[in-house]
C-alpha cells in the first residue's frame, strides 16, 4: 500500500511537470521577422508568433489558416506577442472571407496602405502544425458552387428544400425558382458571413406554385441567384457580374392541408370548443389535397400544464387510449381526418382538480396536437404552422355552454292519461337538447304483466313505449321566445292508458352543457302511492306466486301471510 501511494504522488507530480512544461511552450515566442507575400509560415503547435508586414502599394492583404488558429494584425507593438494580442482595441478589423480548398474558418481580408507597418500576431494551441500565407490580390467575388451540383437533384416543400450557393466571401442576392416558359417565383433567402453562403428556401415557392398547379410532379426547375453583391464592406461594394443557376427536379407533392371545419363551420383563431358535445356533433374535419395512409396519425387533447401533473393541474386524452371508453375518436378516409368529440363532458373539473398552476398555465384553452399524419406514399403531410411535418395544432378557447332548462306537462305531473289522448310539454332552452323521442316507461311487474324469455325471471322489467319524433308536433311557444321555449304535443300510446305509475320522459336526451336532463324533464301518471292494490284474493285459486325478491315461492297462496306478488299484482295475503 505504502509503494502505491509513493507511485501515485510521483504519478500526480508527473502530470504536473508535464502540463506545467506544456503551458511553459505556449510562453515561447517565435519571431518571424519581415513577412513576405506569397510564402507559407509554419506555426507550431503549443507557441505563440509574431512578425511584421509593411506593404509597398494600397490594396487589399489576404491571410489564409490552414487550422482554427488565427494570425490576426495589430496597430501597436507591446514587446510579446501575449502583451500585443490582449491589448483592447489594439486589433485592426477585417472581413472575413472563404478559400475554394481547405478547411479554415479563419480567412480574412483586410484594406492596408502602403508603407504602413502591421504587426501580425497569432498563437497555435492545437496538437498540430498549422500554416499561414500572406496575399494581396484584387478584390474579387467567386463562386465557388452549389448544394446541388449533381443532375437530377429532386426538390419538394417538405424534403430537400433549400439550395446553398458557395462563394470567396460573405455576398447578398435575390432568389428566384423558375418554371414553365420562363415564369418566375421569387423565394427568400439566407446569408451566413461565417460560411460565406447564400441559400434559397423553396419551401414557400415551391408550395405556392404546387398549390396553384403550375408545377408537378417531375418538372424541371431552375433556381436563380442574381443582384449578387458583397454584403460587407466598402460603401460601394463589389458586383458579382452576372447570376448563377442550377438545374433541379420536382419531386412529389405532399399532401397539403386545404382547410378545417368544426362542425361544417371553418375553423379560425376565434373557434370555441364545446365543454360537452351531444351525438352527431363536435366533428371536426381536416381535408388534404390528396389521400391520405388510413392507418397513419394521432392526435391529443391537451389542457393545463404537464408542469401541473403532480398538483392534479394536466390533462391529456389521445383518440387511441383504450383505457378510456369515452375518448374522441379519430379516423383517416380518403384525404380527410375526422375526429368525433361527441359523448364526452369536458368541463374544467372534469379535467383538472385544480387550477392553481406553478407555471401561469392558462386554463382558459384546450389544445389538440394531430400528428404523424402521411400520404398513401409515406410522405408527411405538408404544415407552415409547425417546424415538423405531418403535425397540425389547434388551440381553443373552451366554451362552456349556459342553459336554463325547465318544464312543464299537462296533464299534470300525477294526473291520470286513461281518458287522455296527448301529453303537451313545455320546454326551455330547447335547442340546447337533443333526444330521439319521449318515452313512455311502465314497471311490468307493477302491472301484472308475466315477464318474457329473455328474463331470467326478473319480474321487476321496465318497459319503454317511445313515441318517435315523426310522430310528435314541436311547435315554439311565441309567448316564451326569449326563453327559447317549444311546446311538443305527444300522442299517448293506447298500450299505456291503463298502466300505473307511467314515467314521460324524453328518449336519450343530451344537452349542450353536458348534464343528464333525463330526469329533469319527466312525469309521472296513474300513480299508485303504495304500489299495492286492493285486490279480493280468490284463495281457491291456484296461481304463481313470488316473493318480492321475484322467486317464485308457491302455487298455492293459502297459507302465506304478508305481501307478495299473485298473477303479477302485489297484495296482502293475511
Amino acid at each position: 500500500m505504502k509503494h502505491f501511494y509513493v507511485f501515485m504522488m510521483a504519478l500526480v507530480a508527473g502530470l504536473f511537470l508535464g502540463v506545467a512544461s506544456v503551458s511553459a511552450a505556449t510562453e515561447e515566442e517565435v519571431d518571424y521577422g519581415v513577412m513576405e507575400l506569397n510564402k507559407e509560415y509554419e506555426m507550431t503547435s503549443g507557441n505563440n508568433f509574431f512578425g511584421t508586414f509593411t506593404p509597398e502599394k494600397d490594396g487589399y492583404l489576404q491571410v489564409y489558416t490552414s487550422g482554427s488558429s488565427i494570425f490576426r494584425p495589430f496597430k501597436e507593438w507591446k514587446g510579446t506577442a501575449k502583451e500585443t494580442m490582449a491589448l483592447k482595441d489594439n486589433e485592426y478589423s477585417h472581413t472575413k472571407i472563404k478559400a475554394k480548398t481547405g478547411y479554415s474558418n479563419n480567412d480574412y481580408e483586410m484594406l492596408v496602405k502602403a508603407g504602413t507597418t502591421y504587426y501580425m500576431c497569432g498563437s497555435n494551441s492545437l496538437a498540430r502544425t498549422v500554416n499561414v500565407t500572406f496575399k494581396m490580390e484584387p478584390k474579387t467575388i467567386e463562386y465557388y458552387g452549389s448544394s446541388v451540383e449533381e443532375k437530377g437533384i429532386v426538390v419538394s416543400p417538405t424534403s430537400n428544400n433549400t439550395v446553398s450557393f458557395k462563394f470567396n466571401r460573405a455576398v447578398t442576392a435575390s432568389a428566384f425558382i423558375a418554371y414553365g416558359d420562363n415564369k418566375e417565383e421569387s423565394v427568400t433567402a439566407n446569408f451566413s458571413s461565417w460560411s460565406c453562403t447564400a441559400t434559397a428556401n423553396l419551401k414557400e415557392g415551391l408550395l405556392k406554385l404546387v398549390t396553384a398547379g403550375s408545377i408537378k410532379e417531375g418538372d424541371d426547375l431552375t433556381i436563380i441567384l442574381r443582384n449578387i453583391k458583397e454584403s460587407a464592406g466598402d460603401a460601394d461594394p463589389l458586383v458579382y457580374d452576372g447570376e448563377i443557376k442550377v438545374k433541379v427536379k420536382m419531386g412529389k407533392a405532399p399532401a397539403m392541408l386545404q382547410g378545417a371545419t368544426l362542425d361544417g363551420v371553418p375553423v379560425t383563431a376565434d373557434t370555441k370548443f364545446l365543454t360537452y358535445y351531444a351525438p352527431g356533433t363536435g366533428k371536426l374535419v381536416l381535408t388534404f389535397s390528396k389521400a391520405l395512409d388510413p392507418t397513419s396519425g394521432h392526435a391529443s387533447l391537451i389542457f393545463g400544464s404537464f408542469d401541473d401533473k403532480d398538483n392534479g393541474g394536466y390533462y391529456r386524452e389521445d383518440n387511441d387510449d383504450a383505457s378510456d371508453a369515452n375518448a374522441f375518436k379519430m379516423k383517416v378516409v380518403g384525404n380527410q381526418v375526422i375526429l368525433d368529440f361527441s359523448g364526452k363532458r369536458r368541463a374544467v373539473n372534469d379535467m383538472v382538480s385544480s387550477t392553481e398552476s406553478i407555471r401561469g398555465a392558462d386554463f382558459t384553452k384546450i389544445n389538440l396536437q394531430i400528428s404523424n399524419i402521411e400520404d398513401t406514399d409515406g410522405t408527411r403531410a405538408f404544415t407552415t404552422s409547425s417546424t415538423t411535418q405531418g403535425r397540425f395544432n389547434y388551440s381553443f378557447a373552451l366554451d362552456v355552454p349556459e342553459t336554463n332548462v325547465s318544464c312543464e306537462f299537462t296533464p299534470d305531473n300525477g294526473a291520470s292519461i286513461k281518458d287522455q289522448e296527448e301529453v303537451e310539454i313545455w320546454i326551455t332552452d330547447y335547442e340546447t337538447l337533443t333526444f330521439q323521442g319521449v318515452s313512455f316507461s311502465y314497471d311490468q311487474e307493477e302491472n301484472g304483466i308475466e315477464p318474457g324469455e329473455d328474463s331470467e325471471d326478473n319480474i321487476d322489467i321496465i318497459k319503454d313505449v317511445v313515441v318517435d319524433m315523426k310522430d310528435i308536433k314541436v311547435e315554439q311557444d311565441k309567448d316564451a321566445i326569449k326563453d327559447n321555449a317549444y311546446i311538443l304535443t305527444v300522442p299517448i300510446p293506447a298500450e299505456v292508458k291503463n298502466m300505473k305509475n307511467v314515467t314521460v320522459s324524453l328518449y336519450k336526451v343530451t344537452c349542450a352543457d353536458g348534464k343528464d336532463y333525463t330526469d329533469a324533464i319527466a312525469a309521472k301518471y296513474n300513480v299508485v302511492t303504495d304500489g299495492i292494490e286492493n285486490i279480493t284474493w280468490n284463495g281457491n285459486k291456484a296461481a304463481k306466486v313470488y316473493n318480492l325478491n321475484g322467486q317464485q315461492v308457491s302455487k298455492d297462496a293459502k297459507n302465506l301471510r304478508g305481501i307478495y306478488v299473485v298473477d303479477g299484482k302485489k297484495v296482502v295475503l293475511k
